[in-house]
C-alpha cells in the first residue's frame, strides 16, 4: 500500500530485546523525579505509546494489519 510503512519488530517473547530499554526508562524517570524535572512532551510520548500498544493489541486480535495515524 502506498504511504504505509511496515516496521519490523524483534521477538518480544525474548525479554533481552526490551529489558535494557525499561532499565533506562525507569532510571530516567527516577532522575527526573529526584531533580523535580517536568516535561510536557513526556505526557504526549506516553499517550502515543499507549495508543500504539492499543493498535498493536487490536491488530493482533483481528489477525490483520491496521492503519495507524497520528490521532489525538
Amino acid at each position: 500500500n502506498p504511504g504505509v510503512k511496515k516496521i519490523t519488530m524483534p521477538d518480544m517473547s525474548d525479554k533481552s530485546n526490551y529489558t535494557a530499554l525499561y532499565v533506562k526508562l525507569f532510571s530516567d524517570f527516577i532522575n527526573a523525579v529526584n531533580s523535580n524535572k517536568k516535561n510536557v512532551e513526556w505526557i504526549e510520548d506516553a499517550y502515543n505509546s499507549v495508543c500504539l500498544m492499543n493498535h498493536c493489541y487490536k491488530s493482533s486480535g483481528e489477525n490483520k494489519t491496521i492503519a495507524v495515524s497520528n490521532e489525538k
